[in-house]
């Protein structure tokens, strides 16, 4: 029963780092998740640049102690970038805007 009770207490404090972390880090990392296993956790979602991937583990690691396994963050720069190509051959990127439901600044 104890046992129970402290993996309820473990799921609920990695619910809350997950939307910290998410709220802190809007429009740097997508589809954000953090995955308890074993007592660790696994990260995953979507960053454009390894620096973003870095700085999501970094909260991470700031908002628990639970120790991480793996950072499954993929780095694409082409996740939410959308390209056009003129006649010429130029090519323009449009950065899409990440939406969340965060009020950052306001916790």
């Amino acid at each position: 029963m104890r046992q129970r009770a402290a993996d309820t207490a473990t799921t609920e404090s990695v619910a809350r780092t997950e939307e910290h972390v998410r709220c802190r880090l809007t429009g740097v990392v997508r589809d954000f998740q953090l995955v308890l296993f074993e007592q660790g956790l696994i990260l995953r979602g979507h960053a454009r640049t390894y620096h973003a991937k870095q700085l999501a583990q970094h909260a991470v690691m700031e908002a628990t102690s639970l120790a991480i396994w793996v950072n499954e963050i993929e780095v694409s720069y082409h996740r939410n970038t959308r390209s056009s190509t003129f006649r010429d051959g130029r090519v323009a990127s449009v950065r899409l805007p990440d939406i969340g439901g965060c009020d950052n600044g306001r916790e």
